[in-house]
């Protein structure tokens, strides 16, 4: 077997078409088809099930293709770490958050450290980032919770309460704080079923048998944001997490004091990648940061 020929294999079974592949892999059409072929022949076996616009892999396929990917993921990490030797002159940060939001005063500092470093922000939810980390598509991800995961080393950034979002025209509006019994008859605008957030905060209304009579469902941080600024009802957030707007007002839940968590995450495989350790003296900078008072 050729790298080649797994490389193409790979790009096909990834992206779902031999055209996709090509572009992909800079490779024209036939030669990726050739080398798949080849390799088909070679080991008697049928990889896909061609059809126009779909090429499904067969079990065959399915199993090898989880191979290929642990293959070409530990190449991608052998790749990052020569390339992130000695100065942080150049290459490329994948970062995998949860809320963009809690994830930029990290990225400025790594920015400000190393300007000539691209970085790469994908937002997500927690299982999209978690698994992103566990196969190597990001380096470095945040999220709202400790992960237990053998392979992940979890680094505690900072922990805010949890606050609603007030449209502007509504009385919570001028209010300092309110208690959550008074949100039993206010619609409500969750994130989608699995949010750490969401989990929290309903977690609470469970201990106090509060039970809400209108709710709405946004399957987004940012979504979620946007119908409250709509005036479609109150949403909640971690403070850490809020983007002010115009419309919208922050309010104090006052009997809610489990707090909104992030945490830097990374693999433990790369721990000693110079580019990891850049992040993680930021994530340490800005844990001393915070601990200092502010001056009255």
């Amino acid at each position: 077997m050729r790298q080649t020929q797994l490389r193409s294999f790979y790009a096909v079974a990834k992206l779902g078409s031999f055209a996709k592949a090509e572009e992909y892999l800079h490779v024209s059409q036939p030669t990726i088809t050739k080398q798949i072929k080849d390799l088909e022949e070679q080991y008697r076996v049928l990889l896909f099930y061609r059809q126009r616009n779909n090429n499904r892999l067969t079990e065959a396929g399915r199993a090898l293709y989880q191979y290929a990917a642990a293959i070409f993921s530990l190449e991608d990490r052998a790749k990052k770490l020569l390339i992130s030797q000695g100065s942080l002159i150049s290459g490329t940060l994948n970062f995998g958050v949860v809320s963009p939001a809690a994830a930029m005063p990290l990225i400025e500092s790594f920015y400000l450290k190393h300007p000539g470093i691209d970085i790469k922000v994908t937002t997500g939810g927690s299982l999209v980032i978690r698994q992103g980390l566990l196969n190597g598509d990001f380096d470095v991800g945040m999220l709202a919770y400790r992960d237990p995961h053998e392979r992940l080393v979890s680094l505690k950034l900072e922990e805010q309460p949890v606050v609603l979002v007030v449209p502007n025209n509504h009385p919570f509006a001028q209010r300092d704080s309110v208690l959550l019994k008074e949100l039993e008859k206010v619609p409500i605008i969750h994130r989608e079923q699995g949010s750490t957030t969401r989990t929290i905060f309903e977690k609470a209304l469970i201990e106090r048998s509060i039970v809400l009579k209108s709710q709405i469902e946004v399957g987004s941080r940012e979504g979620v944001r946007a119908a409250s600024i709509h005036g479609l009802g109150i949403s909640y957030v971690g403070a850490h997490e809020l983007q002010p707007h115009e419309s919208i007002t922050a309010v104090s839940i006052a009997d809610l004091h489990q707090t909104s968590k992030s945490y830097l995450v990374y693999s433990k495989d790369l721990e000693a990648v110079p580019i990891i350790q850049s992040m993680i003296a930021c994530a340490e900078q800005h844990q001393l940061h915070l601990a200092q008072p502010v001056d009255p």
